[in-house]
């Protein structure tokens, strides 16, 4: 903002000031090309990245293009998810992690929003078809994907979890910050479909559309049912005598060139994946440009795990349809993100394919497309226990779903269903006991549990938050319980903690347990359960829980997690 006002004014106190929120322990590494954004939060970032863009374009300096391109390279090719959106928990988690991270709170869609602001700057910098192909993923997997059709209502996170569900917001009592950018996002269809240089006129989306090129005296209208259908039809309503180039994308997952007529007439032009065809003519009133791009299906893996696979048409990001999710208090809409967190999921089938088929065009081969005007795929002999019809993602509004599938050779499946089941039930069991939980050092976590602090410092180690409080200090945060059912405050801790580390952990002011970490569990995390008094819980069906050190010197904490659990049977 304070680079746009010194766009317009030309006053360079603008430009100073702008300078002062210049963050170095973010942007100094990038700068340099170090990727140091692990444990950070993400979409914080993001905004920052696009200021020094903006800087570049006003000032020239090329610290900020350097910035914007490495960020948005690794951000794209290393921390990023299958349908264009990024983070678990809101935070950038470790490259080649992701498996870990499959979970309810995944790919918060305000980061896409900005994604793609930040993927505008750098495409009117240098346009290439590899902008544009991350342009649409985020637009047609996420964005599009994150309004649902009744009432309007947007994603906060879009969830990962197998056999989960996505959650919506309420008309009046929740109001998350994609909620605000949500409101943004379906009124920008049109903001990135057309680009223009003084003589060419790239076409990067196929979306139905009008364009009006005054100081070229253009009119062009796309007509288009893509990516249902094939093929998209360009016609001229308005044109100069002056030759013009137009410049039209050919996706990179092509399943074949593109094909191009012009009037009818096949066209002698090369429509090259990961190319923009290029076309120069004097353009008449009434040319028509029919432009057919092929699909096939196709899959990904994810980042770090090569038996991890997702599937795709064509732009399209296909999810496994699951059943539809049962309406509840917070399903499909809920006041606070996190309510649906913890619900039943639905049963997820693995792939498993043949030894003799163990190329990855096999298992996009496996997937068949059923027979109607809809887009729907089955996988053919390849789901166990069962197959599975897969959709578009942008069209799964209230259903269960999987994005991310198991891949096993037939021999591995038989070594590991009854591994897979035991654990399986281990997660049900522990899942079940949950009531809440807080990420202690996660800023969403600490603001939706009310966390107050004094003297209070948090950090990450091995790739985890915490925080802790200084002698005088202490942190505080409310958390859920359940009235008249037994249950007991677990708290996680480092093993390896040494030093004056002895405090109190108060319920509702008063002291359950007095806690002392001294090499504890040397070499590992380890939890500490406290039971909570039935009177605790009986009253509000919230509890005030409040870590303070021990009088002389000491420290409360590092704490890395607290969760209220149902007391185990």
């Amino acid at each position: 903002t304070l680079v746009d006002l010194y766009a317009l004014t030309g006053q360079q106190r603008y430009l100073d000031t702008s300078r002062r929120f210049y963050h170095r322990a973010i942007l100094d590494p990038l700068a340099v090309e170090k990727d140091e954004l692990t444990g950070k939060h993400a979409n914080t970032q993001i905004p920052k990245v696009i200021g020094e863009a903006r800087t570049f374009e006003v000032t020239g300096d090329a610290n900020g293009r350097k910035i914007a391109e490495f960020f948005w390279n690794t951000v794209v090719h290393q921390r990023s998810w299958v349908n264009g959106g990024n983070s678990d928990g809101e935070h950038f988690f470790p490259v080649g992690n992701a498996h870990e991270h499959l979970g309810p709170a995944t790919a918060e869609t305000c980061n896409t929003y900005n994604m793609l602001k930040l993927t505008e700057h750098l495409f009117e910098w240098q346009p290439t078809v590899e902008l544009a192909d991350y342009f649409e993923r985020g637009l047609y997997n996420h964005i599009l994907a994150s309004q649902e059709p009744i009432q309007g209502m947007f994603t906060y996170f879009v969830s990962l979890k197998p056999g989960h569900f996505k959650t919506y917001s309420t008309p009046e009592n929740s109001f998350w910050c994609c909620v605000g950018t949500g409101m943004e996002n379906h009124t920008k269809y049109g903001e990135a479909i057309y680009f223009h240089s003084a003589d060419n006129l790239f076409i990067n989306l196929f979306i139905p559309s009008e364009l009006t090129w005054k100081e070229r005296g253009l009119v062009l209208e796309q007509r288009t049912n893509y990516p249902n259908e094939d093929f998209t039809e360009l016609t001229v309503q308005t044109a100069s005598a002056t030759p013009l180039k137009l410049l039209v994308r050919c996706p990179v997952w092509t399943a074949g060139p593109a094909a191009f007529a012009l009037n009818g007439e096949p066209l002698a032009v090369k429509g090259q994946a990961g190319k923009y065809t290029e076309i120069l003519r004097t353009w008449k009133k009434g040319d028509r440009l029919r432009v057919t791009i092929p699909m096939a299906v196709r899959i990904e893996k994810l980042e770090g795990d090569a038996n991890k696979i997702a599937f795709l048409y064509g732009p399209l990001l296909l999810a496994g349809d699951l059943g539809a999710a049962p309406e509840t208090g917070s399903f499909p809409y809920a006041k606070d993100q996190g309510d649906n967190f913890r619900a039943p999921t639905a049963e997820v089938p693995v792939l498993v394919r043949d030894a003799s088929k163990a190329n990855d065009a096999d298992l996009a081969d496996a997937v068949v497309r059923l027979s109607g005007k809809e887009l729907a795929f089955s996988t053919k002999g390849l789901g166990q226990p069962h197959d599975v019809t897969l959709r578009p993602f942008n069209g799964l509004f209230y259903q269960r779903y999987n994005v991310y599938w198991d891949v096993f050779s037939n021999e591995d499946w038989k070594n590991r269903q009854a591994q897979l089941q035991i654990e399986k039930e281990q997660r049900q069991r522990e899942e079940a006991r949950i009531v809440d939980e807080l990420n202690l050092g996660e800023q969403q976590s600490e603001v939706d549990h009310r966390l107050k602090a004094d003297h209070s410092r948090t950090g990450d180690f091995r790739e985890r938050k915490w925080r802790d409080a200084t002698d005088g200090g202490y942190f505080e945060f409310q958390m859920k319980v359940l009235r008249s059912v037994p249950q007991v405050l677990r708290c996680t801790y480092w093993g390896d903690e040494v030093g004056a580390r002895e405090f109190e952990i108060l319920i509702n002011g008063q002291v359950p347990a007095i806690q002392k970490l001294d090499r504890n569990k040397p070499g590992k995390f380890f939890d500490v359960e406290y039971p909570i008094a039935a009177a605790a819980a009986s009253e509000s069906g919230v509890i005030t829980i409040r870590f303070q050190p021990r009088p002389g010197g000491n420290t409360a904490g590092g704490v890395f997690h607290c969760a209220t659990l149902k007391a185990a049977p």
